[in-house]
């Protein structure tokens, strides 16, 4: 009888660790990334409505344009970053291709793994941050968060992280002339003065083709730039000021209820 009542008992708090532990990750039901199955790729497709990818890329294209930006600059970015880090998993850390965030998510404390001319840190998330720690650290379930990845890049162009000479149309255009442009395929490739990375490694084509996409999944032609809206947004008065502005960064739990999540798993 004593046997059985402590065997009861094992029950009852393995019962209750092993639930407590579930809370503990940023996906709810939408999420397919902790399980493999027939359905794994199709959620990682960004141009399929409804699917994992495509909420996320939705996100990061919203995010832009409520914040003043034009429907065809909002769409570059979003070509831009598709062969970056893509949209089938928010916190993806680089050299880790997978679909189960246990394994592959920087939120998870899975380490990014560079190529071999690297001289920092390798990079994560849906704008691939080369280093990864610039951003956040190991673990920190910001790395599943998009909302507060597109504040992050806010902010840091607000405060001068913007080389217009790295322009990739040769124009050394501002971060405010890209707001304002109406061709996703010009737009995307301005904003290399943002990402600076390796010419040697970025395809000018797929990026365009991917912005063009984007502009026609998202209706980016009902998005013009909004002046007031970009000024409000960044919490200026007047024209645009190198420096000026900030946007808030939100901070998660992973042992929050999904249904709090900023990312694509939530909401």
């Amino acid at each position: 009888m004593l046997i059985s009542i402590s065997f009861f008992i094992v029950v009852i708090i393995t019962t209750i660790f092993s639930s407590s532990q579930g809370d503990c990750q940023v996906t709810p039901e939408l999420s397919t990334q902790f399980v493999t199955s027939s359905d794994s790729a199709s959620q990682t497709d960004w141009t399929k409505k409804g699917s994992i990818a495509n909420i996320t890329a939705g996100k990061v294209f919203d995010a832009w344009v409520t914040k003043g930006l034009s429907g065809a600059s909002a769409a570059g970015i979003v070509g831009w970053v598709n062969s970056e880090g893509g949209f089938a998993m928010i916190g993806r850390a680089e050299g880790h291709y997978g679909n189960d965030l246990r394994t592959n998510s920087i939120a998870f404390g899975v380490k990014p793994v560079g190529l071999s001319y690297y001289t920092t840190e390798a990079g994560g998330g849906i704008y691939q941050f080369t280093p990864y720690t610039k951003y956040a650290p190991l673990g920190d379930p910001k790395w599943e968060d998009a909302d507060a990845m597109n504040a992050f890049v806010a902010k840091a162009i607000l405060v001068g992280d913007w080389n217009a000479s790295m322009d990739l149309t040769g124009g050394n255009h501002t971060f405010k002339q890209m707001a304002q442009m109406t061709d996703p395929k010009q737009a995307t490739l301005v904003w290399q003065a943002y990402e600076r990375g390796s010419t040697a490694h970025i395809n000018p084509f797929q990026k365009q083709a991917d912005a063009q996409k984007a502009y026609e999944l998202f209706d980016g032609a009902k998005y013009s730039y909004n002046e007031a809206t970009f000024h409000k947004s960044f919490g200026i008065s007047g024209p645009l000021k190198p420096g000026e502005g900030e946007s808030k960064e939100t901070v998660l739990s992973l042992c929050e209820s999904g249904s709090y999540s900023k990312g694509a798993f939530g909401k």
